[in-house]
């Protein structure tokens, strides 16, 4: 089970979605299973199909089932409602199939090696000289520490907060000053607030 916060005080829990299979008239029926609510003890349960059901190939419906799990996954991680969830995916559905997902976001399959150059060549433009040494300066402390604990090509979507603080200590333990260490840190925030804000990751960590 995951939570997300919507305010300091409020959550939702959920647990995420997958596809399942039952009987009825002696007829398999699939649906795709998946719970929310504001109380961990007191979940309510989705089974909707999606009609998933009129998709006769068992290869095709389970990739199209893949497909909306990743899509409702997602919404469940930002905090949106079932209910506004479900009425999203079914706006796929025509002439009674759901229509395969593509990937909306494809920037969170880059590696985080290459979200860090997107954002680095971002951030420069029209920068001011002095800003654009900064920029190059944290982003080649940050894909050194990448490249050391072997993260290179880890997906930007999978980097983490415990991650991110090893980022950290590895400034630290350079033996760099109070002050710089600070001016550090504010400078990936910096760059971990433009991939939030360009939908490479879902939380700053």
């Amino acid at each position: 089970m995951e939570k997300k916060f919507l305010s300091e005080n409020v959550c939702l829990y959920y647990v995420e979605g997958r596809l399942v299979k039952s009987q009825s008239n002696g007829k398999d029926k699939w649906y795709i299973i998946f719970s929310q609510g504001s109380d961990s003890s007191d979940l309510r349960v989705f089974r909707p199909t999606f009609d998933l059901n009129r998709i006769k190939s068992r290869k095709e419906r389970k990739e199209v089932a893949n497909d909306v799990i990743e899509m409702i996954d997602e919404a469940l991680q930002k905090g949106e409602m079932a209910q506004s969830i479900i009425a999203k995916v079914k706006s796929l559905t025509q002439k009674g199939r759901v229509k395969k997902v593509e990937n909306p976001y494809p920037q969170r399959q880059k590696t985080t090696i290459e979200a860090i150059d997107d954002i680095y060549l971002i951030k420069i433009q029209d920068a001011p000289d002095k800003s654009k040494e900064t920029y190059k300066h944290i982003c080649d402390h940050f894909k050194r520490y990448l490249s050391a604990k072997n993260l290179d090509t880890k997906s930007i979507i999978d980097f983490n907060k415990s991650q991110a603080l090893g980022f950290m200590d590895f400034l630290w333990l350079r033996g760099i000053a109070a002050s710089t260490y600070n001016n550090r840190l504010t400078e990936i925030k910096n760059l971990f607030n433009e991939l939030l804000r360009r939908d490479y990751i879902l939380d700053n960590p």
